[in-house]
């Protein structure tokens, strides 16, 4: 999924979460996110792996994800 939070309002991303992680836990899909919002990454996710210019920069289990890590490789949005 590209972005899933992008836009979604606080209950549309709860639904979201519940979603996947009763798809996960039923029937054990594993989903691929390219997400920047944390909390809901945390939420969801078991694992990171950290893309910049296409190269993998960080990876690990996803309680190693903050925003020190994420300082080092993330860049000003214009559009924000």
């Amino acid at each position: 999924l590209d972005e899933p939070s992008r836009g979604a309002g606080p209950r549309c991303l709860q639904k979201l979460a519940e979603l996947l992680l009763r798809l996960n836990r039923d029937i054990g899909l594993t989903v691929l996110l390219a997400e920047q919002h944390l909390p809901f990454i945390r939420r969801v996710a078991d694992r990171f792996c950290v893309l910049h210019r296409g190269r993998n920069v960080a990876e690990g289990d996803i309680m190693a994800l903050d925003e020190p890590l994420l300082a080092q490789w993330m860049t000003p949005d214009p559009a924000r």
